[in-house]
This record gives C-alpha cells, structure tokens and sequence, in this order.
C-alpha cells in the first residue's frame, strides 16, 4: 500500500493522474440532434460507466486529465437505433432458431420491439444484460385465431372468453404489449383490447380482417403493423371493397389452412379493385383520424417491398404486378400519414439480407426528410416505449448507447451504414480504425 500511495503521489507531482477506466470521451465529432433537427459541430461527449455525462463544444470542454479521449474528427455520433418491428428468435421461414443478436449491435441496432417470440425464450433473453445485444421490450405470443399448425410464437383464440385468459397469462408474464393478428373474431378482438386496458398493456400489431382500421381506432390498438398486414386494413379505408370479394376472405380465414385466404388478399383479383379505387382524399381524412387519437404505423415497407419484388413468390404476372402497384400505393400512403401528423415507428420484420437502414432509406424514398426518418429510430421508438428519459438523444444522464459513422445521416441517410464505432451502455463494441 505504501508503494501504491508513493506512485499515486508521484503521478499527482508530475500532472500524470492515473487514467479513469471508468470515464471517456469523443471529440471533435459532430452530434447529429434528433430533437432540433440539427448537426451540432465539433463537439465532446463524455461518458461515465454507462452514462453521458457531458455534450459541449471540444474546444471550452475541460476535462479531467484522466479521462481518456479519441478523436474522431469529421465522423457524426447518433444515439443508438431502434429496430421497432422485430422477431428475435425468427429470420424470414426460420422460426425457433438461436439469436444472434449481436448482429443487431453491428448494424447499430441497440433497442428492439420483439413483436411476436416464444413466451420462456424471449422472457429469459430480455433479462440478460451482460451479453452484446440490445434492450428488448417484447409481446411475447401472437393472439391470432385458429391454425391448422400451431407453434410456440401464437396462442389461438377462438372467443371472449380465451381471449381474455390469453391476456391474463401474457400479462402475469411480464410483457410489454399485446399483439392481435389477422384471424381473430371481432368479438374476441374487443375482449383482448378491453381486457389489456384493464392490465395497462397496449395493443399492437396487425388489424384483423374481421376489424375496420376504424375500429382499431375505436378499440385504443396503439400501433398498426405493415399498415394494418396483410387484411389491407388501411387501404381498405382508402378505397372501396368489393363485399363478394372480402365475404371470400372471410370465409377463407375462417378455416384452419389459412394459405388460400393470404393467397387471394395477396392477388391481383382483390388487389385490383382495391388499388383502382384509391381516393387520396379519404385516406388524408383517414391519416387526421389516425393522427388525432395518435395510432402509431410501423410501415414495415421492406416487407412490402419484398413481395412486390419477389420472383418466388406464387402469382399470375397479373398478380406481380398488382403487388407492384401496391408497395407504390403503401409509399404514398406512408407520406400523407407523415404529412397529416401520423407517428411513425422504423421497424424490419426480419426480412432476410435488410437492416433498419434499409426501411429508413424507403421510408426517405416515401417522403419523410432524413430527419423524420432517424426520429422514427430514435427519439420517437423512445417516445412510443415509454423510455424518453434513457433513450431517444444525446442527453446527459441518457444512457450511452451511440453509433459513430462517417457521413451526415441529415444529408444522406444511407451514411448510417458508414459504422465507425457502436457504443453500447457505455462500452466500445467496435474498435476506432486509428
């Protein structure tokens, strides 16, 4: 001990405190803020443990002299993404899998909405906070209607009565919403937004087809998915549905082989009519209704991109190219929802080969500016979960969850692709190139 204290006393003498593991700091890089919409240049942002401590201009910040410091000048730091659409523990068909969830942190994915896993395994994975992965808020099981084949990612809900069971359960187990799916009864819809309301736990998801968009409205459902998934519950409201066709899509649901239902909502014989008689000016007075009682939208346009692009997906040319109009159809929609004040969430469903990247890049190609885009990853996905006091900024007393890249995301979204650095709960995940 007293060797210790004479080296301590030395490195006082000689103004060579020993070095702070525990506290560091970027300079010289410019802070992309989500709030104001602006770069704020040449800045410093000291962390402590897991936390910022400081954001002030790098030539008046004084220091301690132990704190350690890189210089990353000319790249931009933002707080770390939200993936707001997720399955943790599916890729594309491939359900039940182990996670990889440092790929998310590669991509700079820090926080997740896991929409829809097996109850025990995301329970167990949320908890653990030691492991390189991000924050997780999660559903648990889809409440979806009957299926030929059941899995341990649905619970089957055939009335009121399960329906509100089924939220008991989930609640009991400690998750975070509530998510519906496209084959619930009305009945048994309105049994699970009344009885998660009594549990405090929003609703999520898709709209079912037996559910209008304004009913979903009525019900408090808080985000919809994919635009209301693969009912077209929001196109619907922007259109006129031949009633043949959707009493089809009924009774096709209605059976436990759901293949044939998807099969003609996905089909240039429903699509058609539906993308003919798109009316602009309902769907705007559609987008105030959804931005005056705040139902989120998480778009999800990789998905729909997918299946307009898609060459294995089954259909008559006809069909190809009805699913081409639609994802043109979805982007415009996307804008007026922006336009009109709807609050929009960045999320990618697991679509194969994408990040969250590539939805903000579509979401951009849909009208929002780059700032609307990254707010929908950040400050807004904070906003929505309840977090606004750890997450969303580059606040002190935030958590210090950050991606460094090499470009201006205001400038070019796609720059967010350009990783130099993640920071993760205060930690370097990867390492500055010099």
């Amino acid at each position: 001990m007293k060797i210790l204290g004479v080296i301590l006393g030395l490195a006082a003498i000689m103004g060579c405190a020993p070095v702070d593991n525990s506290s560091w700091a970027l300079t010289h890089v410019s802070v992309v803020d989500v709030v104001n919409g602006r770069i704020e240049a040449e800045q410093t942002v000291h962390i402590r443990g897991d936390r910022i401590v400081s954001v002030s201009p790098t030539e008046t910040t004084a220091l301690p002299e132990n704190v350690r410091r890189i210089d990353v000048s000319g790249a931009f730091v933002v707080r770390g993404l939200f993936d707001m659409h997720a399955h943790t523990f599916c890729a594309g068909e491939d359900c039940g899998q182990q996670p990889k969830l440092a790929r998310y942190v590669a991509a700079g994915v820090l926080g997740i909405r896991d929409m829809g896993s097996p109850l025990d395994a995301i329970t167990e994975i949320a908890k653990d906070e030691t492991s390189v992965r991000p924050a997780i808020w999660f559903t648990g099981p889809i409440l979806d209607g009957p299926r030929g084949s059941q899995d341990s990612m649905r619970l089957a809900v055939e009335n009121e009565d399960q329906a509100r069971n089924a939220v008991m359960t989930l609640s009991r187990s400690g998750v975070h919403f509530i998510k519906v799916h496209d084959w619930l009864t009305h009945s048994a819809y309105l049994a699970i937004a009344d009885s998660a309301r009594s549990q405090d736990l929003p609703v999520v998801g898709h709209v079912p087809a037996t559910v209008s968009i304004d009913d979903a409205i009525t019900a408090g459902q808080k985000s919809v998915e994919h635009l209301g998934g693969l009912t077209h519950s929001v196109l619907r409201a922007c259109g006129r549905t031949d009633t043949r066709l959707r009493q089809e899509v009924l009774r096709r649901g209605s059976e436990m082989n759901k293949r044939p239902a998807y099969e003609l909502l996905m089909s240039s014989a429903y699509l058609t009519p539906l993308l003919d008689t798109f009316d602009p000016n309902l769907c705007i007075a559609l987008a105030k209704r959804l931005g005056d009682a705040k139902v989120w939208q998480t778009p999800t346009l990789v998905l729909w991109r997918l299946w307009a692009d898609s060459q294995e997906m089954r259909g008559s040319p006809e069909d190809k190219g009805a699913r081409r109009r639609l994802f043109d159809t979805y982007r415009h929609i996307v804008q007026i929802m922006y336009k009109a004040g709807v609050p929009i969430l960045a999320g990618t469903d697991e679509i194969p080969g994408t990040t969250i990247d590539d939805e903000l890049d579509l979401l951009v190609s849909a009208g929002l500016p780059p700032i609307a885009a990254l707010q929908a990853t950040t400050i807004k996905a904070a906003e929505f979960l309840g977090v606004s006091d750890s997450y969303g900024s580059i606040t002190p007393s935030h958590l210090a969850n950050l991606v460094v890249v090499e470009g201006d995301p205001l400038t070019d979204i796609r720059n967010l692709k350009k990783i130099r650095m993640v920071v993760l709960r205060g930690q370097q995940v990867n390492k500055v190139d010099h």
